[in-house]
């Protein structure tokens, strides 16, 4: 579904129709998904049947996370093996230039 470009007026700034509705689906289903985790909640999606959808959505938004958590420990892992790789190096080449020294 296409939208024509719509502005909006919110507290004195001009913001995109398709901004604002993607903020406020965001909004929505972040709060469907915190009723969800109610007994009463849960209830409704059983009834009418939206259910799936909303797990496969929660599973969709864990995966992600999970992904964003496995990029920053790779990220980690990788400065951490490169500084450990340097500092042998920066160690080795001292040891190096010692025997050198001792060597003349």
């Amino acid at each position: 579904m296409v939208f024509p470009l719509v502005l909006i007026i919110v507290n004195e700034s001009v913001i995109s129709f398709d901004l604002y509705r993607l903020v406020w689906e965001s909004s929505l289903i972040d709060n469907l998904l915190n009723f969800a985790g109610t007994p009463k909640g849960l209830l409704l999606l059983q009834q009418t049947g939206k259910m799936n959808e909303c797990v496969a959505y929660m599973n969709e938004r864990y995966n992600k996370k999970l992904q964003v958590l496995f990029e920053l420990l790779f990220d980690c892992l990788c400065v951490r093996v490169f500084a450990v790789a340097s500092a042998t190096f920066i160690s080795v080449r001292d040891q190096m230039v010692k025997i050198k020294r001792n060597a003349r």
